[in-house]
């Protein structure tokens, strides 16, 4: 082997070491007890960065300005094409990507996340922003024009999912604008907090295929976008959809 070599594979090993260890600490935060706190610890800790090699925010490698580039895109056209009003951005994170969005004139933003760390740099980012602490299982919605729910519920159980959105159809929320995964053969159930890719339109969600959606994320292997579903929409779903186990 050589020199060139060794320092390549000394170079790989080093980041499977260090990924191996970010994936324990991961575990270990996905098993604190209260959910509350387990979403708090992943954004202290920076896990979902860390696993993604990013450092440029604590919210993943999903939440990147190069990753949002397009979806941040979308939104500014979607938001021109609808009469003004409230968007509700929940789970908000730390603001990083959102304060690159140009608002188009006449919405009024309310940010909401589950991380108190979150919030606080959210807060830092945009100190002019109605930024609150928010968990959306059980607090209730503001009444809104637009809920953005980004790179969120592919985090949550199938439970806690169904809880999120009877939560929304509760409130007197217009649309709901929430990520979902294409070219995923089979919906699988996980712990709240840890993650896998997510169509909302197969089983045991079964929202609709939806007739509007935002691009987003297209360089992996599920895909993502953002669909586009009305609050009647939803509770439709939901009564005809079983509870799940």
């Amino acid at each position: 082997m050589s020199v060139v070599e060794f320092h390549r594979s000394l170079k790989l090993r080093w980041k499977q070491l260090r990924t191996a260890r970010w994936r324990r600490e991961y575990l270990n935060a996905i098993s604190e007890p209260d959910y509350r706190r387990r979403f708090d610890r992943l954004y202290v800790q920076r896990l979902w960065s860390r696993i993604a090699g990013t450092q440029e925010t604590g919210c993943g490698g999903g939440s990147t300005l190069e990753a949002t580039q397009v979806f941040r895109d979308e939104l500014e056209r979607f938001l021109s094409a609808q009469p003004p009003g409230v968007f509700f951005d929940a789970p908000c994170g730390d603001f990083y990507f959102m304060s690159r969005v140009r608002f188009p004139a006449g919405w009024s933003y309310i940010g909401g996340d589950i991380s108190p760390a979150a919030l606080r740099d959210a807060r830092r980012f945009a100190p002019d922003r109605d930024f609150r602490e928010f968990d959306l299982l059980t607090d209730p919605f503001p009444a809104s024009d637009a809920w953005l729910c980004r790179a969120c519920l592919f985090h949550l159980s199938f439970a806690d999912i169904r809880a999120v959105l009877e939560n929304f159809v509760r409130s007197d929320g217009k649309l709901a604008i929430i990520t979902s995964h294409t070219e995923v053969p089979t919906n699988s159930d996980i712990a709240t907090g840890d993650y896998r890719p997510l169509d909302l339109t197969a089983p045991p969600i079964n929202l609709p295929k939806p007739s509007r959606f935002l691009r987003d994320i297209s360089t992996v292997a599920s895909p993502w976008i953002a669909g586009v579903w009305s609050r009647e929409e939803i509770a439709s779903s939901l009564a005809a959809a079983p509870q799940p186990e």
